[in-house]
């Protein structure tokens, strides 16, 4: 719920700044987990054992994806933004021969252009890419979109 109310967060405070809305963010989220487990008792569990370069790796690229999330909210609109995120599969599709080695099937082909197609009857209902500004700051607003994605 809190998640899907950041645009309308985003959009009442135009003078903050992006990154202290992402240390804020991140600090209460830290916060309540910490008390979460005390409060349980399991302070055992906040001991690192493996992976801890996969870890710092992971609270990197979040970091970044909150920022580049945050960066095409301010920028365009909280429909875009949101929509632009969760493309994340489309993305999948599209790098998993490169990257696993996967066949692209029939099926993934026609699920990636109906996906592509929702995205863009979505974005643009009314007159596609005609009306669309693609310089700018709205094209940069596009671009951190898709890569938080």
């Amino acid at each position: 719920m809190f998640y899907s109310m950041n645009g309308l967060f985003i959009s009442r405070i135009h003078d903050m700044a992006i990154s202290p809305v992402i240390f804020y963010r991140l600090f209460f989220g830290i916060l309540f987990l910490f008390l979460y487990i005390v409060a349980r008792g399991k302070t055992s569990d906040l001991r690192l054992k493996k992976k801890k370069g996969s870890l710092f790796l992971q609270g990197v690229l979040v970091v970044v994806c909150m920022l580049l999330y945050f960066t095409c909210l301010k920028i365009t609109c909280v429909s875009i933004a949101i929509l632009l995120q969760y493309t994340a599969p489309i993305y999948v599709i599209l790098a998993s021969p490169f990257l696993l080695n996967e066949k692209i099937g029939k099926e993934s082909i026609a699920a990636l252009f109906i996906a592509i197609t929702g995205v863009f009857l979505i974005v643009r209902p009314e007159d596609g890419l005609s009306g669309m500004e693609l310089t700018g700051t709205y094209m940069l607003g596009m671009i951190a979109g898709m890569l938080s994605g």
